[in-house]
């Protein structure tokens, strides 16, 4: 079975702590995705990921998101081993209720992102062939 890294999107795009939500939007639909990390600027680490959800959820409150900084909006990072195959991934993925995973490499890099979604759906696709199933 694959490992988390060869199948994690290595592109890893970011944006800066200080940033604000119009940015990252911007950075979010130029790049065409669903995620960013947060790197500071003082240390250049991630520190956290922002994703679409987020942005969609910060429209609701009612109150004007803009001037809002990643720092005061992201999440913390879901590091995985990128070194785990797609079972034992997804039994850590079971323990957070999370959508996105960042994969770290033996040096506990980040040098990628998974979301649970693709892992589900390798994961059955895995099984099926385990057992012999053929889709229709």
């Amino acid at each position: 079975m694959v490992n988390l890294i060869s199948i994690a999107r290595k592109n890893i795009i970011f944006c800066k702590d200080d940033d604000t939500i119009d940015i990252i939007a911007k950075i979010m639909v130029d790049h065409n995705i669903g995620s960013v990390l947060v790197k500071n600027v003082n240390s250049d680490e991630y520190i956290g990921l922002i994703d679409d959800r987020m942005l969609f959820r910060l429209l609701t409150i009612g109150e004007n998101p803009i001037p809002k900084k990643a720092k005061d909006v992201m999440k913390p990072l879901n590091i995985i081993d990128g070194n785990y195959d797609i079972e034992k991934a997804w039994e850590k993925m079971q323990i957070v209720e999370d959508e996105r995973f960042c994969v770290v490499d033996e040096n506990e890099r980040v040098v990628g992102i998974v979301k649970r979604q693709t892992i589900g759906y390798l994961r059955l696709k895995y099984l099926k062939q385990q057992l012999g199933i053929v889709d229709l």
